[in-house]
């Protein structure tokens, strides 16, 4: 199980770089064809919001997966090995499970009620929302599994 674990951690990695060279590629065309104006790059916008969109998302789930999102844990640590710290920590963590159930949610509904299409590619904006639904649900999961592991 842990095996796919950490397969399923460095899907989300890959993807997030992937998005990323693609966001550099795209980025880097763009400036070229203004430069150099002989083909027509409308196309390439759309294309780097979804890059974009899946790069953040899914590398929110990816540090989400290890822990590794921005916390403020001062007040945390001082209050470390106490009652106060404790309730505290449990606190912090029904928070983050709440607000991604939330977030899962709200999300999906925005995903769902996206039925319109881009204007250059045509494409269906369902794959610029329905990453944040799956993406919220990832780190619902990762919430939950650090809610069980609280000790």
């Amino acid at each position: 199980m842990q095996r796919l674990e950490r397969a399923f951690g460095n899907l989300l990695r890959l993807v997030a770089a992937g998005c990323f060279v693609m966001l550099l590629l795209l980025v880097g065309f763009n400036v070229l064809v203004r430069l150099f104006p002989v083909v027509s790059s409308g196309w390439t916008d759309e294309l780097i919001e979804l890059a974009f969109a899946w790069m953040i998302f899914m590398g929110s789930a990816a540090l989400a997966r290890e822990r590794l999102h921005f916390r403020a844990d001062m007040i945390l640590l001082a209050l470390r090995g106490t009652t106060a710290g404790r309730t505290l920590d449990l606190a912090l963590k029904i928070a983050g499970l709440a607000f991604f159930g939330i977030f899962t949610l709200l999300s999906w509904n925005l995903a769902v009620a996206a039925t319109n299409t881009t204007p250059a590619l045509d494409l269906p904006r369902i794959f610029w929302y329905g990453v944040m639904p799956v993406s919220g649900a990832i780190m619902l999961a990762y919430a939950v599994r650090d809610l069980v592991a609280w000790e």
